[in-house]
């Protein structure tokens, strides 16, 4: 599903997928927010 989100965002001159770029984005940061925290999480424990 990844490759697939990276493939949307590369997709640049389309101005439609404005709004889907931005979530696929915020997706990632979030996944990557969640990994960290885990990751701290289970260090902490």
């Amino acid at each position: 599903m990844q490759t697939a989100r990276r493939s949307q965002t590369t997709d640049r001159p389309r101005k439609r997928h404005a709004r889907k770029r931005d979530a696929s984005n915020f997706d990632d940061y979030m996944l990557a927010v969640v990994s960290v925290a885990l990751v701290g999480f289970l260090i902490a424990l």
